[in-house]
């Protein structure tokens, strides 16, 4: 075959020959590589990755995680393989995309005890504290009273330190939600769901009957006052 070939596409087959070889031998020295390291870390397992940025509280959905074979000896004991694994459960922080879901940065979704009772509160935006709230806070359910005539407007909290469950946007008093997007305008409506003893609840619905205004305050994380116990009124009387 050479032979009836000038000397240029002598040269040329030949140095096509001498490529294929150096690049035969640079894949095998990779595999060869390859397959030593492999040895050398031992045995892979998936992990759960984000595939997303997911807020603290926010129920995790199959598709906000993807699965990486990690070698074992990179493998927290921590981190979880299957979504199985996370079912019932939410972050307790802020978590970034590609962060590897480790079980202690999980805890089981807020709900009622028993003897406690879940309930709704509608508030505004303005009206409150509660476009700040996280799931487990806690705050004073405040109730603000006109009388009428010439009697002395007044406000009373109404139950102390209740449980904070849920915070979910209702969207806008005056505005499709979609006109708005994510943001919080000042007449955004947003659900507070509590978990409450059940003479707290019928305090509750009865301010949310009677009030002219529900507020809601902070009480500070650590606060050990029980839940409860309305405040004595300010400013005026029943």
């Amino acid at each position: 075959m050479l032979a009836g070939m000038n000397p240029r596409q002598r040269r040329g087959v030949v140095l096509i020959a001498v490529s294929a070889l150096g690049a035969a031998g640079v894949f095998a020295g990779v595999s060869s590589y390859t397959a030593s390291v492999a040895r050398q870390l031992g045995p892979t397992r998936p992990v759960l990755a984000l595939t997303r940025d997911v807020p603290a509280y926010h129920p995790l959905a199959p598709s906000d995680l993807a699965a990486q074979e990690v070698p074992e000896v990179f493998a927290a004991p921590s981190e979880l393989a299957s979504f199985e694994q996370i079912q019932g459960r939410v972050p307790t922080a802020p978590l970034r995309q590609g962060t590897r879901l480790q079980d202690d940065v999980l805890a089981a979704v807020p709900a009622a005890q028993p003897g406690e009772r879940e309930i709704t509160v509608n508030v505004g935006v303005e009206a409150s504290v509660a476009a700040a709230l996280q799931p487990e806070d806690r705050v004073d359910v405040i109730a603000a009273y006109d009388q009428g005539g010439d009697s002395t407007p007044y406000a009373q909290v109404t139950v102390s330190n209740a449980r904070v469950l849920r915070v979910e946007r209702l969207g806008s008093a005056n505005t499709r939600a979609a006109d708005t997007g994510d943001r919080l305008t000042g007449d955004t409506v947003l659900a507070v769901t509590f978990a409450l003893l059940p003479n707290d609840v019928t305090r509750v619905v009865l301010a949310q009957t009677v009030a002219k205004t529900l507020r809601l305050a902070l009480v500070p994380r650590g606060n050990p006052l029980p839940v409860g116990a309305p405040a004595p009124a300010a400013g005026g009387s029943k």
